[in-house]
């Protein structure tokens, strides 16, 4: 389910860990050599410039191996994910492995750098505040 409710899964695999400097050395160099200015590298600008830019936002990141940890991979897009930590290796992950991940998304608030109490006011829940 993405932002806005609508079904779809998109499973990017891998992909090439580019940390936080990588992400952004196109725009420091445009700045630098003054086609730019700082106002101009700002969020929208930047997302050209991460890996997987063709992907929309991360909304569930399910890390597998028992790691606790992204290692810089899809910083950017995983700014309001939620994450999901299993140890099983990805090769052995099954329906069942998935449908927890899943189970334990539906039950996350998702707030997108909101409180629940301002989540709760958005939605009208005023028993919720």
């Amino acid at each position: 389910v993405d932002h806005q409710g609508a079904p779809h899964a998109t499973q990017p695999l891998g992909g090439q860990p580019r940390g936080q400097d990588r992400e952004v050395a196109g725009r420091q160099r445009r700045v630098a050599a003054g086609e730019l200015s700082p106002e101009q590298v700002d969020a929208d600008a930047m997302q050209q410039y991460v890996s997987l830019a063709d992907v929309p936002p991360v909304d569930l990141l399910i890390r597998t191996g028992g790691e606790h940890r992204i290692s810089n991979f899809v910083l950017w897009q995983a700014a309001y994910a939620e994450f999901w930590f299993t140890p099983v290796l990805w090769p052995d992950v099954t329906d069942q492995v998935m449908a927890e991940a899943f189970a334990y998304y539906a039950g996350r608030q998702r707030r997108f750098g909101r409180s629940g109490v301002e989540v709760a006011q958005l939605k009208g829940d005023s028993e919720s505040c």
